[in-house]
């Protein structure tokens, strides 16, 4: 009974939790707290290589802003204001008549039609009209056609223009000699519908016996139409002038919109020397109305935009040593001085006078600013662009901003010309 132990009595205390640390210690296995470095270490080591990738991409952004980096040049050109007020002779190239300012003549036609009530017959007799070109294949000198100047057709009908026209000499295309030519308007000598023909060739009666006979001549742009004898439907005066003038209207602004889009660059055009001409067309009967048709002619003089500039500014003062334009001509008073006798002037000239006082700019070329940079250090842009005598001033932004080197491409430099400042 002595060597019997009475058993234990198991208590909260007394029982051994399985994953207790003292559990742990005794089979040898490793706890919890040793486990944790362990975890710390491999945290590490991500943010270690994060930073590592991070720093790459932050890298690979730099090069390529670099590589694909970008500059803004603002150029402020050099200007100056002055009084003007001279008259001008100005030549197409070829004249006789020597003249330090040129010019180029552009001309351009437009219809515009309306259909209006008609109020009643009367008896008219009509000239058939048409368009013809006039073509000077004899000298590079300009031609004056008088007014009511001949032009026969192949089967001897004589037609006429109301009006004396300038026709160009010939001038060199390509290394050929070409005619010159120009547009002009002809009415039949007689009313009648016989004088309705289609497309023809035309010789000028006038000179004949002379050299000229063979070398000027003319061609059918359009048939000719509108000639009549008879009763035809007619329109009320009133109705007829109001139409005409809405025409004429409309047909200028279109024409002086078309022509702008045409000229070039370094051509300007002075609207106060442009010129218009309208004419009715053959009115066309519609039951019980009437189709009217108006043409509209715009003829203007384009000059050279350095070379009328130059010419103002040495008038007015100013140096021409460096290339200028003017800002606007829209400031100035521009006009024709008109010749005592149109039939004995220099048809290839012209005279006008020019006044107020326009302000003058240096001409700048971008193409050749950025060739000048390319590549070049941002430091050395004023010593740069003083080889550009007709900038005043000049300033850069290169992007990004570490980079200290304008691009390497053309293409990457962005000139903007400061006429404002």
């Amino acid at each position: 009974m002595q060597d019997i132990k009475p058993k234990e009595k198991r208590t909260i205390r007394n029982i051994v939790l399985p994953n207790s640390t003292k559990q742990e210690k005794a089979s040898g296995g490793v706890s919890r707290k040793q486990k944790r470095p362990f975890k710390k270490d491999g945290g590490n080591r991500k943010f270690f290589f994060g930073g590592i990738v991070l720093l790459l991409i932050l890298l690979l952004i730099g090069a390529l802003l670099t590589t694909f980096g970008s500059a803004k040049v603002t150029v402020v050109p050099k200007t100056a204001t002055a009084a003007v007020d001279t008259e001008v002779v100005a030549a197409q190239s070829g004249s006789e008549t020597p003249a330090e300012v040129l010019y180029q003549e552009i001309s351009l036609e437009k219809t515009a039609t309306k259909t209006v009530p008609a109020t009643g017959e009367k008896y008219v007799e009509e000239q058939a009209q048409g368009t013809i070109t006039v073509y000077n294949n004899h000298s590079d000198s300009s031609q004056r056609l008088i007014t009511r100047t001949r032009f026969e057709s192949s089967d001897g009908k004589i037609y006429r223009i109301k009006e004396s026209v300038v026709v160009p000499g010939q001038k060199t295309v390509n290394g050929k000699t070409e005619p010159g030519s120009i547009d002009v308007t002809v009415y039949a000598d007689e009313p009648g519908e016989e004088y309705n023909i289609g497309l023809t060739d035309f010789t000028i009666p006038g000179f004949e016996g002379d050299p000229r006979f063979d070398t000027f001549y003319a061609k059918s742009k359009t048939s000719m139409s509108g000639g009549f004898k008879g009763n035809k439907k007619q329109v009320a005066e009133g109705v007829l002038d109001e139409t005409n003038r809405e025409l004429d209207t409309t047909l200028r602004a279109a024409l002086l919109t078309e022509i702008q889009a045409q000229i070039p660059d370094n051509l300007t055009i002075l609207e106060s020397l442009v010129t218009f001409k309208f004419e009715d067309l053959p009115q066309t009967p519609n039951g019980d109305s009437v189709l009217l048709e108006r043409k509209a002619t715009i003829t203007a003089p384009l000059f050279d935009k350095e070379n009328l500039a130059g010419y103002l500014a040495a008038k007015s003062g100013i140096p021409n040593d460096i290339p200028l334009v003017l800002d606007s001509y829209t400031t100035l008073t521009i006009s024709y001085v008109e010749a005592e006798n149109t039939e004995e002037t220099d048809p290839s000239t012209i005279q006008f006078t020019v006044s107020g006082s326009p302000t003058f700019i240096g001409v700048l070329d971008e193409s050749k600013i950025k060739q000048a940079l390319v590549g070049k250090s941002k430091s050395d842009l004023s010593n740069i662009l003083s080889s550009f005598p007709t900038i005043a001033s000049a300033k850069a932004t290169i992007s990004p901003f570490w980079i200290s080197n304008f691009p390497e491409k053309e293409e990457e430099i962005a000139v903007v010309i400061d006429n404002a400042s």
